[in-house]
């Protein structure tokens, strides 16, 4: 199976970040424009061991599907807030924001 999937402004951005392990950073999405507020976001660690973790506004941001896995939903003590042009990183661990750490991650506008 493949997803495909390419960036339009104000509704769907890709990108990568270092993480630095600093709760409540900030990454605006790269759209091409100035960011815009997601309602559904998927990050992975890329050279670490890590699940895919997607997390969306519905059921607000410490609350986590791993698609990659058999789980449930779980809920997070921290997680992501969703911000007017992106998301912030509430959580530091291995699998969100951990120094060192390279991540890829994928959001979407819903509405």
């Amino acid at each position: 199976m493949a997803y495909n999937w390419r960036r339009i402004d104000g509704y769907s951005g890709f990108g990568t970040y270092s993480g630095n392990s600093t709760a409540g950073r900030l990454i605006t999405i790269n759209d091409g424009d100035a960011g815009f507020q997601p309602d559904w976001v998927m990050i992975r660690a890329v050279n670490a061991t890590s699940n895919w973790f997607v997390l969306d506004s519905v059921r607000g941001g410490t609350k986590d599907l791993r698609p990659n896995g058999g789980n449930t939903e779980e809920t997070r003590a921290a997680g992501i807030t969703f911000a007017s042009t992106g998301f912030e990183l509430d959580d530091t661990s291995v699998g969100f924001n951990a120094t060192g750490t390279t991540y890829v991650y994928a959001a979407f506008k819903m509405n």
